[in-house]
């Protein structure tokens, strides 16, 4: 699974990455969402009328594991629920 992350996030995840993956050495059968990468791509700008000058946006994002993965799900409830009306 993917995950767009904000940079912030990016850069906790950075910091205790070291205590994350020890928490899985230590804990093998965690439903902790395991994380499996932690990518950062910068993508071009460019405009029609200048080619040379060039900013980049960039997306952060993750590549982790579905904690449901092998578990038969009878009943689905979404949680963070709509924004419509609030």
């Amino acid at each position: 699974m993917l995950k767009n992350i904000t940079r912030a996030d990016f850069k906790h995840f950075k910091i205790q990455l070291r205590s994350y993956y020890q928490h899985y050495l230590d804990h093998p059968d965690s439903l902790v969402t395991r994380i499996y990468g932690l990518h950062k791509v910068e993508f071009p700008k460019t405009t029609k009328t200048c080619c040379t000058c060039r900013d980049y946006q960039t997306i952060y994002f993750l590549v982790m594991d579905n904690v449901f993965r092998g578990y038969k799900i009878n009943d689905r409830y979404d949680l963070k629920g709509s924004r419509v009306g609030r």
